[in-house]
């Protein structure tokens, strides 16, 4: 019995060596097992999501023609700007910012009992909501916070310093700012020079002062000639504010 086994041991170690199937390899165990076993999960993550982009332009033309395509629309595919519209949609058919607001899950719940002169009470946020759409709208709040124009900055330290949620107030305000730019096809400007009593040369003077950034913006994105094109909304926003004001704006 033992004889039998021995030879059909060395039997078949003889076909693997004649079929060339041995492995001494040292990635066969220990860290270098490790090593090849992340390299391979790696490149089965890559091969995910070139696919997943390839769907999501698919999809993204089907309900936004041309949205993700940066020589029609001036946006970067798959930056933030153009990831916070996907979540948004269409800004011109939104119903309402409360909606959105709700939506994005920036507002706490408030409960009443005992009809109209009832005790009102305010609750957390709610958990139903879009996440990704919350985490990119609270870092905007939190970054104008830190690095936005004066009067924003003044605003997020008044909330903060009154106990209140100062991102998520910013939050709020950010994203009526920003359905209302979209919208009208305007850039943002301070609420001291939104006065129509505003003398023309200071608001002349701001966008001056703001042209720079704003271009430098769309410079490193490599879409300055793209955005500012003479049919794009930027681009003709430029022109009407370039024979309105009597400046130049050079790009």
């Amino acid at each position: 019995m033992q004889a039998s086994t021995d030879s059909l041991d060395l039997l078949g170690i003889s076909k693997m060596l004649l079929n060339c199937r041995g492995n001494c390899s040292p990635a066969q165990s220990g860290i270098y097992w490790d090593l090849r076993m992340h390299v391979r999960q790696r490149r089965k993550l890559v091969n995910m999501a070139s696919g997943m982009k390839n769907r999501i332009h698919t999809t993204v033309d089907r309900i936004f023609p041309g949205f993700l395509d940066e020589t029609k629309s001036g946006i970067a595919p798959f930056s933030k700007c153009s990831l916070l519209l996907a979540e948004i949609g269409n800004p011109d058919k939104q119903k309402s910012l409360s909606n959105i607001v709700s939506y994005s899950g920036i507002i706490p719940k408030v409960k009443q009992t005992g009809g109209i002169q009832g005790k009102t009470r305010i609750k957390k946020v709610g958990k139903r909501c879009n996440h990704i759409l919350k985490d990119y709208v609270v870092q905007s709040a939190s970054h104008m916070g830190l690095h936005g124009p004066e009067d924003l900055m003044l605003d997020y330290k008044r909330r903060d310093a009154q106990g209140q949620h100062a991102d998520f107030g910013m939050a709020r305000r950010f994203l009526r700012m920003a359905m209302g730019l979209m919208r009208t096809y305007q850039t943002y400007l301070p609420k001291r020079l939104r006065s129509t009593k505003i003398n023309m040369k200071e608001r002349a003077a701001y966008y001056l002062i703001a042209w720079p950034k704003l271009r430098e913006k769309w410079h490193k994105a490599n879409s300055l000639d793209i955005a500012f094109d003479k049919d794009m909304p930027l681009g003709q926003w430029r022109k009407v504010i370039q024979e309105l004001y009597g400046i130049e704006l050079k790009l």
